[in-house]
């Protein structure tokens, strides 16, 4: 997706793509796993042995890296070399978790890194970090909209990774009656021991693309549950659901309180989200109220990824397209 709306702001005449992905299919499952933890073995050998052939092909007024995790000091200096202009965007932690030591060597050498996480903003700092710009999460329009109508709406739903507290809310309204539409990584034990509740709609481990927007779209209230692994003030999910059509409720926080007010979203206390689900549920005036002012608010407010990589590449005087 970035890939794209890059093209259309840059408008290249060169777009060569590099997809890491491809050396992957070389290494064997424990390679994989081996790089994909602690950074080390064939995998990162493959994967930067790749790029450089790649990257040798031409010269580049611009290239931008998505998430360089692989990338060693010595792969970021060619890259370095074949780029006027080199810019680094990540919409993950990098340092709190996801932490590369690869990357934090590699850090000096962009012109530009592109974070979501202010929290993180200091540490890149320190890390060396040449010219910094922080944005926040997005939607794209293309694929996140509404597929249904107030009325058609039923329930509430949740498309994330398994915690602990995820769990404990999510648990909770089931308790009290609420139907809950669940998806993502790690809830395949959570949904068997819930598996007698018939207000629980599983849909396993992912919903992507169009199917997670419709999914979006069809619940009454889309749970903003942020990761309690690091202190996250606010997610894709943000402006997704929202996007969609769907009332965002989400824990209230300084980040948050920047991208809405409380006509535009349902805030709650970490102590008291289910109080406060049932609340909305049960004013389905306020609800819909609510649920128009937070659309109105993300497809208007700038929230959109082309307009937000926009934003990142004019600071370096780069944007052209309309």
């Amino acid at each position: 997706m970035r890939q794209e709306y890059l093209k259309e702001i840059l408008q290249p005449s060169v777009s060569d793509v590099i997809d890491v992905s491809v050396p992957q299919v070389t290494c064997s499952n424990l390679a994989i796993s081996l790089g994909w933890r602690f950074r080390r073995g064939p995998l990162i050998n493959a994967v930067n042995r790749y790029v450089q052939e790649q990257i040798a092909k031409n010269i580049y007024d611009v290239i931008w890296v998505d998430k360089a995790i692989f990338l060693t000091r010595a792969t970021t200096e060619r890259i370095r070399e074949r780029a006027s202009c080199l810019i680094h965007y990540t919409p993950d932690t990098f340092f709190s978790y996801n932490y590369s030591r690869h990357f934090v060597r590699s850090l000096p050498l962009y012109d530009l890194a592109v974070t979501t996480k202010s929290f993180e903003m200091e540490a890149y700092r320190q890390a060396g970090a040449r010219k910094l710009v922080f944005c926040s999460q997005g939607y794209d329009p293309k694929i996140h909209k509404r597929y249904h109508s107030f009325e058609e709406k039923q329930g509430v739903v949740f498309v994330g990774l398994c915690e602990p507290y995820r769990a404990f809310v999510i648990g909770e309204l089931l308790k009290v009656g609420i139907h809950v539409k669940l998806a993502g990584p790690g809830w395949e034990k959570f949904a068997q021991r819930h598996r007698h509740y018939s207000n629980l709609s599983f849909m396993g481990r992912g919903v992507y693309g169009e199917d997670y927007a419709r999914l979006l779209s069809g619940s009454l209230v889309g749970l903003g549950l942020l990761s309690k692994k690091f202190p996250e003030l606010h997610t894709t999910r943000t402006f997704e659901i929202p996007a969609c059509g769907t009332a965002l409720c989400t824990p209230v926080n300084s980040e948050l309180s920047n991208f809405f007010s409380e006509q535009d979203v349902f805030f709650f206390r970490e102590d008291s989200p289910v109080d406060t689900i049932r609340d909305i549920l049960d004013d389905p005036t306020r609800l819909q109220l609510v649920t128009e002012n937070g659309y109105n608010k993300v497809v208007n407010g700038g929230f959109d990824y082309f307009t937000i990589l926009k934003n990142v590449v004019s600071t370096l005087g780069l944007a052209t397209g309309s």
